[in-house]
């Protein structure tokens, strides 16, 4: 059965693309699972790079498009890069399984986190099968916060 992954946050810059081709190509290179990619950020330079490690790939922001594209690949995972700031993160939160969250090691980055948990929170309410994971992306050792 196809699982639907998607990495999204209300920020900007936080390393949802980077973690989104990384997931898929490691489900699809280390694992073995079929994958395809949807770009629903604006990002298209991420394109080459999906080209390069052989990933299949769609392009659709909008969010109707998204879900009924979503629904229709044949794969093992659907992996969807969202962008921040969006409405489209809310929406994908009605039929994704699984919502991952990169957060940066700031206290600004962790208070929008917040706004990304609640939102996450109440759509769970709704739907007790949506898992979610949060994680702290551009780390460094040796930064306070980031321990």
């Amino acid at each position: 059965m196809k699982k639907i992954i998607a990495v999204g946050n209300t920020k900007g810059g936080v390393g949802k693309t980077t973690t989104a081709v990384h997931l898929a190509d490691w489900l699809q290179k280390v694992k073995g699972f079929e994958v395809v990619f949807i770009n629903a950020s604006f990002q298209t330079g991420v394109h080459d790079w999906l080209d390069e490690l052989e990933i299949s790939y769609y392009q659709e922001k909008d969010p109707d498009e998204l879900y009924a594209l979503a629904e229709s690949i044949d794969a093992d995972y659907v992996v969807i890069d969202l962008p921040g700031a969006s409405e489209i993160v809310k929406e994908v939160l009605d039929y994704c399984d699984f919502m991952l969250t990169p957060v940066q090691p700031s206290a600004l980055d962790l208070k929008d986190g917040i706004k990304m948990i609640n939102i996450v929170h109440r759509k769970r309410k709704l739907r007790k099968n949506l898992h979610a994971a949060f994680f702290l992306s551009f780390g460094r050792s040796k930064v306070k916060c980031d321990r």
